[in-house]
């Protein structure tokens, strides 16, 4: 088997920029200091011959595609056993990744906020993640308050990494080309992640207000304020506008008055 033709329902889009890729490899050199690293979606290899050559030992990879699977085991010797053959969004990654683990992929566009969330859901067991995303969703993930770009899955992914904008590549790097440009990212787990709050109240506040963020808060919120009215510093504002800080201190507030009801 000497080439997969890309299919558009796997939202495959096959880097063959070897310029591009070394750069990965070199953001991934800089930063991988975990056990173990994971590549979600390696197709037909285009960054897994840089990690085979380079981490060889340390290598894991989920793919969904059996064709890619196949032209995987054959073209790499010996890598049938690290490589896993599924859907990366239905893997229990408590099952999958038992050491500190590094993601990176090329990850398809149609899906990729979902695996964001997925690696959210284990943050704890991965310190470093270097994906491909379309443009718009890097510079969201990596957006600050007050930016258009900013959004719940800036919010709820920042309270968790420290993230940035590596670089950005054009549609002529890929097979077939994309429509849209697409970005690197790299994510750094914080250090001192923000505390102090229950989770899953935040993550309702934060998905509330942003689920109609061209409203004032006092008007987003009212599906969860239960007749309660908004302290005053946060009353006119747009969600756009709060820092995380800001939603931690929101949600404990609202948290506080539901326990006092």
């Amino acid at each position: 088997m000497a080439y997969v033709p890309p299919k558009k329902r796997f939202g495959q889009h096959f880097l063959m920029d070897n310029g591009v890729l070394e750069d990965t490899i070199l953001l991934l050199k800089e930063n991988h200091t975990a056990e173990c690293i994971l590549e979600v979606g390696p197709g037909m290899g285009a960054l897994t011959q840089f990690l085979w050559r380079d981490y060889k030992t340390q290598l894991k990879l989920v793919e969904l595609d059996r064709r890619c699977v196949k032209y995987l085991s054959k073209t790499y010797g010996g890598i049938a056993d690290q490589l896993i053959e599924g859907d990366f969004l239905e893997l229990d990654l408590n099952d999958l990744i038992d050491r500190p683990t590094t993601i990176i992929g090329n990850f398809p566009y149609n899906i990729s906020s979902q695996i964001v969330f997925k690696i959210l859901e284990s943050d704890v067991k991965i310190p470093l993640v270097i994906g491909m995303f379309q443009k718009e969703v890097g510079v969201r993930l990596a957006g600050k308050p007050g930016n258009k770009a900013y959004g719940a899955i800036t919010v709820l992914a920042q309270l968790k990494y420290d993230i940035d904008v590596a670089f950005h590549i054009g549609p002529e790097k890929f097979d077939p080309p994309p429509k849209v440009i697409s970005s690197v990212i790299i994510m750094k787990r914080r250090k001192v992640p923000y505390s102090g709050f229950d989770h899953k109240a935040l993550k309702t506040v934060v998905k509330s207000a942003f689920g109609m963020r061209r409203k004032k808060l006092s008007n987003a919120l009212a599906g969860i304020l239960e007749g309660r009215d908004l302290p005053e510093k946060y009353a006119h504002k747009r969600a756009e506008a709060l820092s995380i800080e800001d939603f931690i201190e929101l949600t404990n507030w609202w948290q506080d008055g539901k326990e006092q009801a």
